[in-house]
């Protein structure tokens, strides 16, 4: 339907100046209960699109909201995972530099052992003294 000036559409396509004109040829004769579709249906036909369109807004707000809200709950997973990498690989290093001295305080164990049984050796050989001669 062409309409003279600048009416933009609402979302069944019509304009506000075809419902004017629409609602003006019915006029008299919608409202005597005639076939003719009057304004008084019109709108209640209208109110559930309206209210479905509102209801999809606010459905639309509130999973904006939600898919903010898990985007910070991402974010804050994201900073938890690479904290936990970064104590993994502290970690990591710690166990590597563990085993080092392992292996350090081993030999120290073992050097410490041979002296004590070198010393060991010395105290009894000069207790016994088989070298001497006995008389």
């Amino acid at each position: 339907m062409a309409v003279a000036g600048s009416q933009s559409p609402d979302l069944t396509g019509e304009t506000k100046s075809a419902r004017t004109t629409a609602s003006r040829e019915t006029g008299a004769l919608g409202r005597s209960g005639s076939p003719g579709r009057n304004w008084d249906s019109f709108e209640r036909d209208e109110k559930p699109e309206r209210e479905r369109d509102i209801e999809l807004q606010q459905i639309l707000a509130d999973m904006a909201v939600l898919v903010d809200a898990q985007g910070e709950i991402l974010d804050s997973l994201e900073n938890q995972v690479q904290n936990a990498v970064n104590h993994v690989v502290t970690g990591t290093e710690a166990l590597r530099e563990a085993k080092s001295y392992r292996k350090k305080s081993r030999k120290c164990m073992m050097i410490a052992i041979i002296i004590l049984l070198v010393i060991a050796i010395i105290v009894v050989l000069s207790i016994l003294k088989p070298w001497a001669k006995s008389k």
